[in-house]
């Protein structure tokens, strides 16, 4: 998520939220770190809204540049999806052979359940990510996939269906960017009327008892006020944009990375959206995030940390199916996460040196290329209009 020259700043909060999931998901943790895997996604739904809004408001601004956001954002998601989706289904591939466990043995002792049209929902989702959210509101019955208010209660579950389950937030991501570009350019009273409408739909729900997964963090109606939020700290942060910053203000920006790290120490640890941690924790980010962005802007550490944000959080599961399945993640919960950072780190520097920046430098190309025919067509009108 680039704006302008700015490389990927907010990096190193990305990257610490990411890791948050990464240790999420380490099997046997029973005490919880960071801000875990639901807080760390709606943080970087805040994030995606900023820079999303950024981008549209100062990067694809020409009338003809919305096929160029569009095209760019699946460069930007799709080949790093595909290189693990991939990668996740040779393992599973493996974790069958070896053991019959993963997603191929879910499909293959539940093949019989499925009907065509389930068959063809599950590979297309698969494949191209949209859908992936609605299977929170799927569970598997006799005669096939069914509408369900608690998708947990599923055997099994509909995700294990899936390579790549942690790709469900994609999903979401990815019905923003399509709804984005009619959005985020609005006036700051349209953004904050639509983000209140799905505050407004979230705040019913959870008066009629709908508190739990999914309706905390995965149904889309709900979640796009938590991602306007993040726009409408972009547009707050633009009128302020020249101002001098106060050194108590940039030491209260960064302060938000300890309030993730620390998130535990005064979070009770419910799943519910509507309690005092998530609700300041978002409020801080929202009001934090322009001043980072400012001071982070021109890091190269930063950009670096940012740049793996992304493949850490798409890649985390495989070492961790691989670790397991090895027997090297017992006995120590410790060792477990440890394990998982550094193996989860590391395959995603390497999916970033070989396939994310060739392809960013593509994307940025094509950005400039759009620029210089804007510019040559405002010529060509500005001599006609002098003719």
């Amino acid at each position: 998520m680039r704006a302008g020259t700015s490389g990927d700043a907010v990096g190193l909060l990305r990257l610490i939220l990411a890791l948050s999931v990464v240790i999420a998901h380490v099997p046997g943790l029973t005490v919880p770190v960071m801000t875990g895997g639901a807080v760390s996604v709606q943080c970087f739904y805040i994030i995606s809204g900023f820079f999303i809004a950024m981008i549209l408001n100062e990067k694809y601004v020409g009338p003809s540049d919305k096929y160029l956001f569009y095209s760019n954002r699946f460069l930007r998601i799709f080949p790093l999806y595909w290189t693990f989706l991939v990668l996740a289904f040779v393992v599973g591939i493996a974790a069958y052979a070896v053991a019959h466990k993963g997603a191929l043995a879910i499909w293959y002792d539940n093949w019989s359940r499925l009907s065509p049209i389930d068959v063809s929902f599950l590979t297309f989702t698969n494949l191209l990510l949209f859908g992936q959210d609605q299977i929170a509101l799927l569970g598997l019955g006799r005669s096939g996939l069914e509408w369900t208010t608690q998708f947990d209660l599923s055997d099994p579950d509909v995700f294990k269906f899936l390579f790549v389950p942690q790709g469900w937030s994609l999903s979401l991501e990815l019905v923003f960017y399509l709804l984005a570009p009619f959005i985020v350019r609005r006036s700051l009273w349209t953004i904050g009327l639509v983000a209140a409408a799905g505050l407004t739909a979230r705040t019913v729900a959870h008066i009629i008892g709908l508190q739990f997964d999914p309706w905390s963090y995965r149904f889309f109606p709900f979640e796009l006020s938590v991602f306007l939020a993040g726009a409408l700290s972009y547009r707050l942060g633009e009128r302020f944009k020249e101002a001098t910053l106060p050194r108590i203000l940039k030491i209260s920006a960064f302060g938000v990375i300890p309030a993730v790290i620390l998130f535990p120490l005064y979070d009770a640890g419910t799943a519910i959206f509507f309690t005092g941690s998530r609700i300041g924790l978002f409020a801080y980010l929202v009001v934090a995030l322009p001043v980072l962005y400012r001071l982070t802007r021109d890091a190269d550490w930063d950009r670096i940390a940012g740049n793996l944000s992304y493949p850490v959080y798409l890649c985390h599961l495989i070492p961790i199916q691989l670790l397991q399945g090895s027997g090297i993640l017992a006995p120590h919960t410790s060792t477990r996460a440890v394990l998982a950072v550094a193996s989860s780190v590391t395959l995603a520097a390497v999916a970033t040196k070989f396939v994310e920046m060739p392809l960013n430098k593509f994307r940025q190309s094509r950005v400039v290329a759009g620029r210089a025919r804007r510019t040559e067509l405002d010529l060509k009108r500005e001599r006609a209009f002098a003719q």
